[in-house]
């Protein structure tokens, strides 16, 4: 699919209509029609660091993804309850992740100050590049695509099990639509940036092998704190090949 047909097919416009047509209040479950029955069933076999939140505004996809030059690949959003209370319950936030999620946001990035104090983790995480080359060019040329759209504390893919006797695929109908943005980024030759779950994202989508032949994947050594700096790089040159790719 190219960006036009990607937006036309957008599967998250109706919930974001119909949150923003509420005031930018969350609804009583926020996710897609087509995935909460594999979700209600997955969560029910799950202790509760794993259960999928639908409270919470989903963050499938964050920046300008359709053109920016890096895409990081994760596993989901995490879940902070003393957050949830707030920040994430905050009509601000719900509109910047409604933006997102309609392609309408041109930055990864906030330059507000109270948006950067109530959330800084990826101001930290990308600080090395934001210094070396500037702050615009890293909030607008970065991107990230999570592998599933639903907060939870921990990650844990979903078994094929919780598929059976349904006329669908092993993955939720969002995560199809992701997998799509990232061949689309793969097409356009993006650069992709492995942060976390890289069996899992090769799996679904197989063109990433061969696109990390190419030099075009990279990944890093610290999955747990995915800065993006200098020393933390599995692939050689790493962060020179996002450095030139920024600038």
């Amino acid at each position: 699919m190219n960006n036009s047909e990607l937006i036309e097919k957008n599967p998250w416009k109706e919930l974001s209509k119909q949150i923003a047509a509420n005031g930018f209040e969350l609804m009583e479950k926020n996710s897609l029609e087509k995935d909460e029955l594999i979700i209600q069933a997955f969560n029910q076999k799950q202790s509760n660091i794993f259960r999928l939140r639908t409270s919470m505004m989903p963050a499938h996809f964050t920046g300008n993804i359709l053109n920016s030059k890096i895409v990081l690949l994760a596993t989901n959003p995490g879940y902070v309850e003393k957050e949830e209370e707030n920040f994430y319950c905050n009509p601000k936030f719900i509109k910047e992740r409604i933006n997102d999620l309609s392609f309408s946001n041109s930055n990864f990035l906030s330059d507000d100050e109270e948006r950067k104090k109530e959330s800084p983790y990826w101001h930290q995480k990308l600080r090395y590049l934001i210094e070396e080359v500037d702050f615009n060019k890293v909030s607008k040329n970065i991107s990230l695509l999570q592998f599933n759209p639903y907060h939870s504390l921990k990650f844990r893919e979903i078994a094929q099990k919780y598929f059976k006797g349904l006329s669908t695929d092993s993955y939720l109908s969002s995560q199809i639509f992701g997998f799509q943005l990232l061949k689309n980024c793969i097409e356009q030759g993006k650069l992709i940036v492995v942060l976390r779950s890289k069996e899992p994202w090769f799996k679904a989508v197989s063109e990433l092998k061969d696109y990390e032949q190419k030099g075009m994947v990279i990944t890093i050594n610290n999955k747990r704190q995915p800065f993006l700096s200098p020393n933390n790089f599995e692939t050689e040159n790493g962060y020179k090949q996002l450095v030139q790719a920024l600038k």
